[in-house]
């Protein structure tokens, strides 16, 4: 025979251990949760955060996303654009330079620091940012001796790939950048070549032209300047139309021509 346990100690050994549990429960439940999460899901976190405008929750979220996968590009670049939204350029810098480190063909990587450093007014470094731009696209510019190849994202081979690379930045792009750091720092003929490419490309084609009468201009060649100017106010282009203004106005364009600029991009 076993010796029988009052009913009314059983019930308060239960409720001590239910009254423990349940005490316990939303800790262990929110422990639960926390562990559960994925980089994904802190990643998904900081981009809403960040669509809201709130930069310092969103870097948060990421830097939880990077502690679960250290190599997460993404979470590195929403961390570093919440750093440029708070204009702390150098800790965007440090941050695309993480990125840099383990995935060097990162273009956008490249190309934004290269724009951090131009806002902080230190050209050389962002120069040096441009060119491993360059190179991420295969493209050396220290090598004027070949002709060389860029690999470029186009519309036909992300659809083949079924992968966009959201890292990528146009080449022109990055040209473009380089030639108004080349004309800040007084480089021209650096400069004339990249907007002159560009213009060759079509990009920015209004705005190339007028930086081609700009280096025109610096460089003494006042009828070259003017021919580039007539050219980018045919677009419309309301800064070429000023410089035709103050230096070249026996050469200003008829109204017939600002009629045409007008109705071309209508």
């Amino acid at each position: 025979m076993y010796a029988r346990v009052p009913v009314n100690r059983i019930t308060a050994f239960l409720t001590v251990i239910f009254s423990m549990n349940f005490r316990w429960l939303p800790i262990l439940v929110s422990l639960c949760l926390c562990s559960c999460q994925s980089a994904e899901d802190y990643l998904q976190k900081a981009n809403l955060a960040m669509e809201k405008g709130e930069y310092r929750k969103a870097i948060g979220y990421a830097d939880k996303a990077i502690a679960k996968k250290k190599y997460l590009s993404e979470a590195y670049t929403t961390k570093a654009y919440c750093y440029t939204a708070l204009k702390n350029d150098d800790s965007a810098i440090i941050t695309y330079q993480q990125v840099v480190v383990f995935q060097p063909s990162n273009t956008l990587a490249h190309y934004n620091i290269a724009i951090s450093y131009f806002r902080l007014n230190k050209p050389d470094e962002s120069i040096a940012a441009l060119h491993g731009a360059m190179r991420s696209k295969g493209y050396d510019p220290e090598d004027s001796t070949h002709i060389q190849a860029i690999m470029e994202k186009t519309s036909t081979s992300v659809l083949l790939s079924g992968q966009p690379d959201i890292f990528d930045i146009p080449f022109n792009q990055i040209q473009y950048l380089a030639g108004q750091v080349h004309y800040d720092k007084g480089e021209i003929r650096l400069a004339y070549r990249y907007f002159r490419s560009c213009a060759a490309a079509k990009y920015n084609y209004a705005e190339s032209q007028y930086m081609i009468g700009l280096c025109w201009l610096a460089s003494g060649k006042k009828e070259k300047a003017c021919e580039a100017f007539r050219t980018s106010s045919f677009y419309a282009y309301q800064p070429a139309f000023d410089e035709l203004e103050k230096h070249c106005k026996s050469t200003e364009p008829s109204a017939f021509l600002k009629q045409a600029s007008s109705a071309s991009l209508n």
